[in-house]
Protein backbone atom coordinates (compact mmCIF):
# COMPACT_ATOMS: atom_id res chain seq x y z
CA UNK A 1 0.00 0.00 0.00
CA UNK A 2 1.12 3.46 -1.10
CA UNK A 3 0.43 6.16 2.05
CA UNK A 4 0.83 10.06 1.57
CA UNK A 5 0.64 12.91 3.92
CA UNK A 6 -2.66 14.32 4.39
CA UNK A 7 -1.91 18.02 3.27
CA UNK A 8 0.09 19.48 6.05
CA UNK A 9 -1.60 18.30 8.90
CA UNK A 10 1.07 14.86 9.07
CA UNK A 11 -1.37 12.55 9.39
CA UNK A 12 -0.31 9.47 6.96
CA UNK A 13 -2.89 7.99 5.18
CA UNK A 14 -3.17 5.09 2.61
CA UNK A 15 -4.27 6.60 -0.85
CA UNK A 16 -7.20 4.20 -1.40
CA UNK A 17 -9.69 5.28 1.86
CA UNK A 18 -12.72 2.63 2.53
CA UNK A 19 -15.88 4.65 2.58
CA UNK A 20 -18.70 3.37 4.52
CA UNK A 21 -21.74 5.30 3.30
CA UNK A 22 -22.21 3.72 -0.34
CA UNK A 23 -26.07 5.05 -1.25
CA UNK A 24 -26.34 5.84 2.22
CA UNK A 25 -28.45 8.48 3.69
CA UNK A 26 -30.85 8.64 6.37
CA UNK A 27 -28.48 6.69 8.78
CA UNK A 28 -27.99 3.78 6.81
CA UNK A 29 -26.35 2.32 4.00
CA UNK A 30 -25.63 -0.85 2.12
CA UNK A 31 -22.05 -0.69 4.13
CA UNK A 32 -24.33 -0.64 7.00
CA UNK A 33 -26.60 -2.82 6.47
CA UNK A 34 -24.10 -5.45 7.13
CA UNK A 35 -24.48 -4.86 10.54
CA UNK A 36 -22.10 -3.50 13.19
CA UNK A 37 -19.83 -6.75 13.12
CA UNK A 38 -19.42 -7.54 9.39
CA UNK A 39 -18.98 -3.91 8.46
CA UNK A 40 -16.17 -3.62 11.00
CA UNK A 41 -14.98 -7.17 9.72
CA UNK A 42 -14.69 -5.05 6.60
CA UNK A 43 -12.96 -2.32 7.60
CA UNK A 44 -10.39 -4.38 9.70
CA UNK A 45 -9.72 -6.75 6.67
CA UNK A 46 -8.45 -3.14 4.89
CA UNK A 47 -6.73 -2.55 7.39
CA UNK A 48 -4.60 -5.55 7.11
CA UNK A 49 -4.19 -5.23 3.65
CA UNK A 50 -2.80 -1.75 4.29
CA UNK A 51 -5.83 0.66 4.23
CA UNK A 52 -5.81 2.85 7.21
CA UNK A 53 -8.07 5.75 6.14
CA UNK A 54 -11.53 5.29 6.73
CA UNK A 55 -14.57 7.52 5.92
CA UNK A 56 -17.91 7.51 7.94
CA UNK A 57 -20.74 10.24 8.25
CA UNK A 58 -23.35 10.70 10.60
CA UNK A 59 -26.08 10.54 7.75
CA UNK A 60 -24.52 6.96 7.50
CA UNK A 61 -25.50 6.01 10.74
CA UNK A 62 -21.50 4.33 11.01
CA UNK A 63 -20.08 5.47 13.60
CA UNK A 64 -20.88 2.37 15.99
CA UNK A 65 -19.57 -0.12 13.15
CA UNK A 66 -16.26 2.24 13.07
CA UNK A 67 -15.89 2.19 16.47
CA UNK A 68 -16.09 -1.44 16.97
CA UNK A 69 -13.66 -1.78 14.10
CA UNK A 70 -11.45 0.68 16.19
CA UNK A 71 -11.63 -1.30 19.09
CA UNK A 72 -9.91 -4.19 16.67
CA UNK A 73 -7.03 -2.44 15.23
CA UNK A 74 -6.13 0.54 17.90
CA UNK A 75 -7.47 3.76 17.28
CA UNK A 76 -3.56 5.12 17.18
CA UNK A 77 -3.46 3.26 13.82
CA UNK A 78 -6.24 4.85 11.70
CA UNK A 79 -7.29 8.08 10.58
CA UNK A 80 -10.69 8.21 10.55
CA UNK A 81 -12.67 11.29 8.56
CA UNK A 82 -16.58 12.07 9.28
CA UNK A 83 -18.88 14.17 8.15
CA UNK A 84 -21.78 16.63 9.66
CA UNK A 85 -24.22 18.50 7.70
CA UNK A 86 -24.92 21.33 10.72
CA UNK A 87 -24.49 24.75 9.47
CA UNK A 88 -23.36 26.78 12.53
CA UNK A 89 -20.93 26.56 14.92
CA UNK A 90 -22.80 25.61 17.70
CA UNK A 91 -24.70 22.48 15.56
CA UNK A 92 -20.98 21.84 14.57
CA UNK A 93 -19.62 21.56 17.98
CA UNK A 94 -22.85 19.56 19.17
CA UNK A 95 -22.20 17.40 16.49
CA UNK A 96 -18.34 16.73 17.27
CA UNK A 97 -19.43 16.58 21.15
CA UNK A 98 -21.98 13.47 19.91
CA UNK A 99 -19.59 11.85 17.53
CA UNK A 100 -16.80 11.53 19.88
CA UNK A 101 -18.86 9.64 22.01
CA UNK A 102 -20.54 7.46 19.09
CA UNK A 103 -17.27 6.89 18.20
CA UNK A 104 -15.85 5.87 21.29
CA UNK A 105 -12.68 7.95 20.71
CA UNK A 106 -11.10 11.27 22.20
CA UNK A 107 -9.87 12.79 18.77
CA UNK A 108 -11.86 13.07 15.63
CA UNK A 109 -9.25 13.23 13.08
CA UNK A 110 -11.40 14.76 10.07
CA UNK A 111 -14.06 16.31 10.07
CA UNK A 112 -16.32 17.69 6.79
CA UNK A 113 -19.28 19.46 6.58
CA UNK A 114 -21.77 17.52 4.34
CA UNK A 115 -23.36 19.45 2.02
CA UNK A 116 -27.00 18.35 1.73
CA UNK A 117 -29.75 19.57 -1.10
Amino acid sequence: MNYVQFGNTGLSVSRLCIGTGTHGWGHRSQQTALGIDGLASLLTHGYDLGVNFWDAADQYGSHPHVAEAMKRVGRDNVVVATKTTAKRGGQIRRDIERFLKELETDILDIVLLHSVS
